[in-house]
């Protein structure tokens, strides 16, 4: 769709490409299950478990990723990861709609006006954050602020209209795609957290992870 997408990344270096393998093996050995569907993103997986799950349970997503913070209602909290083990930014709905005066959903069009340096598509050159959040507070939608461009500042309209395409191609890219293709019935049986604690700290012992077998035994030992 957009072929700057994610471009302004750089490759990640060489002895690091061997660790990606070497933490999913070492997850499994903890006893969690790592879930990857091919041509979808992290971020699409997450979305799709978290609305399905929330249905009828309680969801916590831990991630650095502030994006995601359109995934959450009413049964899903996003922990957003801070320094440390265990200091986290929590956000649930309550503290979302009355820090941002908006709802989750209407993230995507905030991130469709001020774009994504990090996920590298353009958004409205010029229009920032608090501008987005302003001009969705006050119209709702991307398409309500295209509808009403007679209304905005000469430099708000002026900027909007020289960028369009690119706004309307923001919007898309933005967006967590919340139906990947998922049999959540049987993950859900196999995702039944149950390793003893003694044998996290095994294989902590094992894989030299020292720091995190003594967080682990000192507070749940």
């Amino acid at each position: 769709m957009f072929d700057g997408y994610k471009q302004n990344r750089p490759a990640p270096p060489e002895e690091l490409i061997p660790q990606f393998d070497y933490v999913k093996e070492i997850s499994n050995q903890f006893g969690f299950v790592n879930i990857g569907v091919q041509n979808y993103e992290a971020d699409d997986v997450i979305g799709t478990l978290a609305r399905q799950y929330s249905d009828e349970n309680q969801v916590y997503v831990v991630t650095g990723d502030r994006d995601i913070l359109q995934c959450i209602n009413n049964n899903v909290e996003i922990w957003l990861t801070k320094k440390g083990f265990n200091i986290y930014n929590r956000y649930t709905l309550d503290r979302f709609q009355s820090e941002y005066g908006l709802t989750p959903l209407q993230l995507i069009d905030v991130k469709a006006f001020m774009g994504d340096t990090a996920d590298g598509y353009p958004g409205v050159k010029g229009i920032g954050e608090k501008t987005a959040i302003k001009l969705i507070q006050n119209y709702g939608s991307v398409e309500s602020v295209l509808e009403s461009l007679e209304q905005l500042t000469p430099g708000q309209r002026t900027k909007i209209e020289a960028n369009i395409d690119n706004l309307k191609l923001s919007k898309t890219l933005a967006e967590i795609h919340t139906e990947v293709p998922l049999n959540t019935g049987d993950l859900l049986t196999s995702m039944q957290f149950g390793t003893e604690l003694s044998k996290i700290l095994t294989i902590c012992q094992e894989h030299e992870l020292y720091v995190s077998r003594k967080y682990l035994s000192t507070h749940f030992g």
